[in-house]
């Protein structure tokens, strides 16, 4: 059952990402996890007993960053697979009531405006820079673990209509409690501002 999370995740992102322009920013963020296996301990460790499934999720931060990866676990009923039609694996498969979220952040690091000169040790021609000590993003990662679980109201209609009733009650107890906390509110700021009058007509 175990598998090679790291293999599995560098044929996911070849064959997402591969016709993508900025295919190359997702090796970064592979090399990253890469370097980071520590802190992705709690996934690894479940790859002991779950195989897994990628989906990429396109950035929805309005840019703050590249994406993430959703990860599902899963598994065979019997843990072996019971056919070789796609469409009974995925029927026959178990999921996990959790799964993982990665998401590509990134690592602003300003560090200098760049000056690199091609006669300086260590510069690029292809990317024009020495690639140490100047302003760049580096890639970066927030790992989420998720609980996946499910309920429906218990009772008959007429329970929730009480209950309904009930929230009447109680949101009308909360605004009488709100406008309460105003009044008195405005009444200290009168009694303030009447003293301020007071002392200044005073010294007038």
């Amino acid at each position: 059952m175990k598998s090679d999370f790291f293999n599995e995740l560098k044929s996911f992102v070849m064959k997402e990402h591969k016709d993508d322009k900025s295919f190359i920013k997702y090796i970064g963020y592979y090399e990253t996890l890469l370097q980071n296996q520590d802190k992705l301990k709690p996934l690894l460790d479940d790859m002991e007993n779950w195989m897994v499934e990628f989906h990429f999720n396109e950035d929805d931060t309005q840019g703050y960053t590249y994406g993430k990866y959703t990860i599902y676990l899963w598994k065979y009923g019997n843990g072996e697979p019971v056919s070789n039609s796609e469409e009974e694996e995925w029927f026959e498969r178990e999921y996990s009531p959790h799964y993982y979220t990665i998401s590509l952040v990134r690592d602003e690091r300003h560090w200098g405006y760049c000056q690199c000169e091609p006669d300086h040790k260590g510069y690029s021609v292809k990317h024009g820079c020495c690639g140490a000590g100047c302003d760049w993003t580096a890639p970066g990662f927030v790992l989420n673990k998720v609980y996946s679980t499910s309920g429906t109201f218990q009772g008959m209609e007429r329970d929730l209509w009480k209950l309904e009733e009930k929230w009447e009650a109680d949101l009308a107890d909360y605004n009488r409690s709100v406008n309460e906390t105003k009044i008195n509110r405005i009444n200290e700021s009168i009694e303030r501002l009447m003293k301020e009058k007071k002392e200044l007509e005073q010294n007038t």
